[in-house]
């Protein structure tokens, strides 16, 4: 399986969100996750640097959300407060999953663009 994987995440602004992924090896079986942590990174593409504009972690949720690991399953869920969606700018953000961010042997599972509509007032 050729990592990092592309997604392409789409939120009403200013809704809750989340999306569940399944980390698999080549063959199709789940791979073991146990004691593994995650980071999941939106960043702002209209800056040079890449300002980061939110981020949630398996190892603690904060106002922006958190990660929720599955060890059985090997799934990550990745869950979005309002706050973290009413963040991302019109034209959207470019974002990854990363397995173990911390590590020298850190592994982008899923990248791609998160994009937020406005929703129209009754």
């Amino acid at each position: 399986m050729l990592l990092p994987n592309n997604y392409t995440a789409v939120a009403s602004s200013g809704s809750s969100w989340s999306v569940t992924f399944t980390v698999q090896n080549e063959d199709g079986t789940p791979v073991d996750i146990t004691n593994k942590t995650f980071e999941f990174v939106v960043r702002n593409r209209l800056t040079t640097v890449g300002t980061v504009l939110f981020s949630v972690s398996s190892t603690a949720t904060n106002q922006y959300g958190g990660i929720v690991v599955n060890v059985e399953t090997a799934s990550v869920q990745v869950v979005l407060t309002p706050t973290a969606t009413t963040s991302v700018p019109e034209g959207g953000g470019p974002y990854t999953l990363w397995m173990d961010p911390n590590l020298s042997d850190a592994t982008a599972l899923v990248t791609g663009m998160f994009y937020t509509n406005l929703v129209a007032e009754p």
